[in-house]
């Protein structure tokens, strides 16, 4: 037999501090990547436990005491979060997703999920987003991840859009209808003076030799033919019409 005693404090040296660049590095990574979110957390949806990746600095700490560092319950700390953070008609629909095997169910033939829901901070309504993702082997492990982020300052703007998209519509709508009637009145003061045109005429012809009833005929012809020409122009003028 031959035993050899070696000295590895150097090489175990070297691998720890392998394993903490490593670690600062994954770190790194995941704060890189969920800059945007205000919280990140991985949760194992077998047993509903997990741990917070990443959880943006809240001027009320509540992110801060709801998703603390270690092993995190997701049933309770997401019932915490709702139950503070979350506006009340939006509470239902999100504690649904999160009781049972609603979420994996869900990611069962997709491999992302988002929800749009509303918090409330101070008084303030937010439009916020949650995003959940598989990650790893879906039939050996349903692990995911879950970040939530603020979407209110496009969710707004959307909403302000849709508000002038639609003040548009409801504008071009009267002023198609406004048209309609227009052209619609037009058409009926057009009628009357032609028709009284056309029936004097027919008058005047019958009675060609009644001097003083012609003449009487030819008087509200031109009246009929004057109307009918300032209702001409009026059809003519474009800017009247608008």
């Amino acid at each position: 037999y031959q035993r050899f005693l070696l000295d590895c404090t150097a090489q175990k040296q070297r691998e720890q501090e392998e394993q903490l660049r490593q670690e600062r590095r994954h770190q790194e990574l995941v704060q890189a990547l969920s800059t945007d979110y205000n919280l990140v957390c991985f949760f194992d949806l077998d047993n509903h436990t997990g741990t917070a990746l990443r959880t943006h600095a809240c001027p009320h700490g509540v992110l801060d005491r709801f998703f603390s560092a270690g092993e995190l319950s997701m049933t309770e700390s997401m019932e915490n979060y709702i139950r503070t953070c979350v506006y009340v008609d939006d509470q239902p629909i999100l504690r649904r997703v999160f009781t049972g095997d609603y979420l994996a169910q869900e990611l069962q033939d997709r491999s992302i999920y988002y929800l749009n829901y509303r918090t409330i901070c101070g008084g303030e309504v937010r439009y916020f987003q949650m995003k959940a993702v598989r990650i790893g082997d879906w039939d050996s492990s349903r692990n995911v991840v879950i970040g939530f982020r603020s979407v209110d300052e496009e969710t707004r703007a959307e909403m302000e859009k849709k508000n002038l998209l639609e003040d548009a519509l409801s504008q071009a709508n009267r002023a198609s209808k406004a048209k309609s009637v227009f052209l619609s009145n037009m058409s009926h003061d057009i009628r009357t003076p032609m028709n009284a045109i056309i029936g004097f005429t027919a008058l005047a012809t019958t009675h060609i030799d009644n001097r003083d009833q012609v003449e009487e005929y030819l008087k509200k012809i031109m009246t009929s033919g004057n109307h009918l020409l300032s209702l001409i122009n009026d059809i003519l003028d474009m800017s009247r019409i608008e």
